[in-house]
């Protein structure tokens, strides 16, 4: 699941039984501050963010995720991302 798609967060919430909603930009800024970070990184235990993942994603031997900073990405294997 691509960066660029958009998410139907009314059907996801349907699915899961669960509201998500997306961070507002002030808290944003706050969370990437606080870590010293420039955009939101893959892995959401750094910030303790709730986070749901596309299931193609745990299909792929090697993933590349977002460090939180542009342009450096983690290399991640499926193993180690579960």
């Amino acid at each position: 699941f691509a960066q660029s798609h958009l998410l139907d967060l009314n059907r996801l919430a349907d699915l899961i039984g669960r509201r998500m909603t997306a961070v507002a930009q002030s808290r944003l800024r706050e969370i990437l501050d606080r870590h010293g970070l420039k955009q939101l990184p893959g892995l959401p235990a750094i910030t303790r963010s709730s986070c749901l993942y596309e299931e193609q994603l745990l299909q792929q031997p090697l993933l590349l995720i977002s460090s939180g900073e542009p342009g450096l990405l983690l290399e991640v294997t499926r193993e180690d991302f579960l």
